[in-house]
């Protein structure tokens, strides 16, 4: 997260992303890992007839491990527990093959073709950051135009600052409330059939797209308190002058 938004300040081609894998290594080779395994079997259809034959599966022989990690089905000759071992035996091959830190970078230097790509999002997403940095003179301006237009007093200056500055700050907050549970929502839609929900890649996709939001979204959370805070204040003091008014007036 902090190479990319780094690499957006930055004049280089590519950011520089690392990834450390060790968090993912452990869980894949703990509970976390037999579980989806199991999740993943339960999931694989029985095998056909012709798959059958493929295999050329006997009662009582070894298992065709290199045949049935290719077929993907459910063999009814093997009991299931076995079955399930050779797909932890898989996935532990996968663990030990997987480095303990990767470079991202380094692949897409691989793939030159992708480098002008990656370049032309850097400039994309820094045009998108400049005009919401740009967005937020817009409410200034239509509270400058409403002061020198709509307002005639501070009584005034209390409605027409406050409740516009409260319905601001209720939708900023809601918003940093619920942009994670919209934002997996969304996603998750998008994802491609061939990664399954209960994959463990399902779920650090989703959940790497979250922490990179995060910067954007959680000083929102203080940022829309503080604009609540504002209005309130404004509607209290224009509330506060109008009480007062009408008891000089009663007076």
């Amino acid at each position: 997260v902090n190479g990319f938004y780094n690499w957006l300040d930055t004049d280089d081609q590519l950011p520089f992303i690392s990834w450390k894998m060790e968090p993912l290594k452990d869980r894949m080779s703990g509970p976390e890992g037999e579980a989806a395994v199991v999740a993943f079997y339960d999931s694989l259809p029985d095998c056909t007839d012709l798959q059958m034959e493929k295999m050329q599966t006997i009662s009582g022989e070894p298992l065709p491990r290199g045949k049935m990690v290719k077929e993907l089905c459910k063999l009814s000759t093997f009991p299931h527990t076995e079955q399930i071992e050779v797909y932890k035996d898989v996935l532990g091959m996968v663990v030990e093959a997987m480095p303990p830190e990767y470079n991202a970078t380094q692949a897409l230097l691989k793939q030159r073709e992708q480098i002008g790509g990656v370049y032309t999002l850097k400039w994309n997403i820094r045009n998108i950051r400049w005009q919401l940095d740009t967005m937020l003179l817009l409410p200034l301006g239509l509270l400058l135009l409403i002061l020198f237009i709509g307002v005639r007093s501070m009584e005034g200056l209390g409605q027409w600052f406050g409740i516009p500055l409260i319905g601001g700050g209720l939708i900023s907050l809601i918003t940093a409330i619920l942009y994670r549970p919209l934002w997996r929502g969304w996603l998750a839609e998008r994802i491609p059939e061939e990664i399954p929900q209960t994959s463990l890649l399902y779920h650090e996709l989703i959940d790497a797209s979250v922490r990179v939001l995060g910067p954007i979204f959680n000083p929102l959370t203080w940022q829309s308190f503080i604009i609540l805070l504002i209005g309130v204040g404004f509607l209290a003091m224009g509330f506060i002058l109008r009480m007062r008014r009408a008891g000089v007036n009663l007076s």
